[in-house]
């Protein structure tokens, strides 16, 4: 199924707004994540592939991101990625630490621990993005127990990602003060709901109705 013009402009629009200039941070000049070369916070690097967004001035700005932009950059740590990710980990740390101004020490504590946290997450939004896509390739023919385990898959995945990160709050809280969690949160929160805006124009919503 073709997304819609509407859809299709809904998603570029969240995927321009997690490209805009990073909100104003008080505290001191953000710790890269490990591999980073130097000390200057991490830009994300737009896929030259990618489909292209008008700015407020005019310009135009690449935003669709690629899971293959941070390929060969050994330096970065290993983390699972989902396949409902169109965010690579490299653009995922880059649009953190261009918003969030880690000391030595946040740092230190947070980017492992942010590692496994993706690697639990990633696992349980494959699972859902896999009930998606079944769904989109049965619409029409799916029977009555076939919709009721996409139903069931869909929805326990929601419930485990936020018990995962339930669970993953109190490990954040030993290295980072609620201002920078909060914030964080927020942030991976919108990354995702990107991806999720992307994935779900495959799901069929008119046209011929199912058994």
């Amino acid at each position: 199924m073709r997304p819609n013009g509407a859809m299709r402009t809904a998603v570029l629009v969240v995927l321009w707004t997690l490209s805009v200039a990073p909100m104003a941070e008080t505290s001191d000049k953000a710790t890269p994540p490990p591999g980073s070369h130097d000390g200057a916070t991490s830009q994300v690097q737009p896929n030259t592939n990618a489909p292209t967004v008008s700015t407020p001035d005019g310009n135009t700005s690449a935003n669709a991101p690629s899971s293959n932009a941070a390929a060969g950059n050994a330096a970065q740590p290993p983390a699972a990625s989902a396949p409902i990710s169109g965010f690579s980990d490299a653009q995922r740390k880059g649009m953190i630490t261009a918003n969030i101004a880690f000391g030595k020490d946040e740092a230190d504590g947070f980017w492992p621990l942010y590692r496994d946290y993706r690697r639990d997450i990633g696992r349980l939004l494959d699972r859902r993005a896999k009930a998606i896509a079944q769904y989109t390739e049965i619409f029409r023919s799916m029977t009555g127990d076939q919709a009721k385990s996409i139903l069931e898959d869909f929805l326990q995945s929601d419930e485990e990602i936020a018990k995962v990160k339930r669970d993953y709050l109190k490990k954040f809280r030993k290295f980072l003060p609620d201002t920078k969690l909060t914030r964080f949160y927020l942030i991976d929160a919108k990354i995702d709901l990107a991806d999720e805006a992307m994935l779900m124009t495959k799901v069929q919503t008119i046209g011929e109705a199912p058994r």
